[in-house]
């Protein structure tokens, strides 16, 4: 009985990562008005992104603070 309860921890443990994991790593989309403008402009805005699945999807740019 001690073996069941563990396991099912573990398993609750790997898929909460797994889902923190996911959704910290999901930058936002490229907005529609950035999507609309010329590609020079759009690509100082927005930058390709690899997904799961072999999906590619314009994202924004992760801005440099100073």
């Amino acid at each position: 009985m001690l073996a069941l309860v563990t396991t099912a921890q573990l398993i609750g443990v790997i898929a909460g990562v797994l889902t923190a994991h996911l959704i910290w790593n999901n930058p936002p989309p490229c907005p529609e008005e950035f999507m609309k403008l010329e590609k020079r402009e759009m690509v100082k805005l927005c930058e390709y992104k690899h997904m799961p699945y072999g999906r590619i999807v314009w994202v924004l740019k992760k801005t440099q603070e100073t």
